[in-house]
């Protein structure tokens, strides 16, 4: 599945964050910019406080329901289910979601999950007032 995540709000007032900027062709819109930067700085304090996890001989979990980081919060998740297609903004802070479950059930060997992830680029066309797209299979 996938799991969606926003940066905690802090008490200096910064507040969360779960969508973390887009760029259109040449031209950034400047609120955007704000979320990318914001969201760049958590993750670079995420991968800090993850290795220094690691160099104490610690190995984390994965993120079930909780940060071990302290500095994302889990909102929502979609589990995995057979012919679901889970589409969403790349722009989104998201994560692959394992069930406390099916993370067991890995653990032990039982390895009979298929899955297949695929990216693509949607894009507006000037003038059009929404977005569309057909996947042809």
């Amino acid at each position: 599945g996938t799991s969606f995540w926003r940066t905690k709000g802090r008490p200096n007032g910064t507040t969360s964050v779960e969508y973390c900027g887009s760029i259109y062709g040449e031209k950034e819109i400047d609120e955007d910019s704000a979320a990318r930067e914001h969201c760049i700085r958590a993750v670079e304090v995420s991968l800090k406080r993850l290795s220094k996890l690691r160099e104490a001989g610690k190995r984390p979990l994965p993120p079930f329901e909780k940060d071990v980081t302290g500095v994302w919060e889990k909102y929502h998740h979609v589990l995995t289910k057979v012919n679901r297609a889970i589409i969403y903004d790349g722009d989104l802070p998201h994560a692959a979601y394992i069930s406390p479950k099916s993370f067991n059930r890995l653990g032990k060997g039982l390895t009979t999950r298929l899955m297949l992830s695929s990216f693509v680029e949607v894009r507006q066309q000037d003038g059009a007032e929404s977005m569309s797209f057909n996947i042809e299979l």
